[in-house]
């Protein structure tokens, strides 16, 4: 009996993890606007690495102890943990505002010279900052291509998906409609307000570090704790028998789920963008009119 329940636990996790490698394939539209689209799943390398790594163990651990359960919690916390207790999401948005003021700054120098929007858009690609490469080539090419100023920034947005982000993008396509003056003016204000969002995010990721860091120590401790139990004390023998092994697993799932949650609040919080699907359709209505 306890054979055949092995078997089939390492069967039924063998099956998930052949359906989570094949179900995380990028199946969006490549036609559709960025921000329409379902958001790509990607493991990264590191990852990979960490499942192979911890699956190994794992089997070796319950071939060598007889403790099944540890075959499915080993691979898991291997993968789980440094995502659980590893660095908020939140310095990589701020590297990109970082970016963003600085493009907005190098835009606004190319403006002062005499340039027009659209050409001084294009001469930025000289020196694009790294953060943003991606987003900022995918708005020259389409400027390039003959795409509308409007709808070009409008696609600009959907790639930054930042409410900041909407902020510049709403003074240009202003300055777009109206080409009047003042528009190097209002961007030097804009990269200021910019870099103060970015000193601000900043000083409230610090703060974030605290509860962190309390989570990797407590973490740490449980799990020196525990181990420190298996090898050197008989208390955790009552989880061995078959029906127990379960019980521990739910332990370190629930374990696992509190982590989750001390992660949760120390997320960023994420602003509400103003710049949507009815400013693309507003654009489009109104090139269809030009267009009559």
């Amino acid at each position: 009996m306890y054979t055949f329940t092995a078997v089939g636990i390492v069967l039924v996790f063998a099956a998930g993890m052949w359906f989570f490698a094949n179900g995380i394939r990028d199946r969006r539209d490549p036609t559709a606007p960025t921000r329409h689209r379902t958001s790509r799943a990607r493991i990264a390398r590191r990852t990979k690495l960490l499942l192979a790594i911890g699956t190994a163990v794992g089997l070796a651990a319950w071939l060598l102890s007889g403790w099944f359960v540890l075959f499915p919690i080993i691979p898991i916390a291997a993968v789980g943990v440094p995502y659980l207790l590893g660095s908020s999401a939140a310095a990589d948005a701020i590297e990109r505002l970082n970016a963003l003021e600085e493009w907005v700054r190098n835009l606004t120098g190319v403006l002062a010279a005499g340039s027009g929007l659209e050409q001084a858009i294009i001469a930025t690609h000289r020196g694009m900052p790294q953060a943003l490469r991606p987003e900022i080539t995918s708005l020259i090419t389409r400027l390039r291509g003959n795409v509308s100023i409007d709808e070009a920034l409008l696609r600009f947005a959907d790639d930054l998906d930042d409410s900041t982000g909407d902020y510049v993008v709403g003074a240009l396509r202003q300055a777009a409609r109206l080409r009047g003056s003042g528009l190097t003016a209002a961007l030097k204000r804009l990269s200021e307000s910019v870099a103060e969002n970015v000193r601000n995010r900043r000083t409230a990721e610090a703060e974030r570090q605290g509860p962190r860091t309390t989570a990797r120590g407590v973490t740490v401790i449980t799990v020196v704790v525990i181990v420190g139990l298996f090898l050197f004390t008989n208390y955790m023998d009552p989880y061995k028998q078959p029906l127990l092994q379960p019980v521990l697993f739910l332990e370190f799932i629930g374990f696992g789920l509190v982590l989750g949650w001390m992660k949760r609040y120390t997320l960023p919080v994420k602003y509400p963008r103003f710049i949507g699907t009815k400013d693309r359709d507003a654009a489009n209505t109104a090139r269809e009119r030009s267009a009559v």
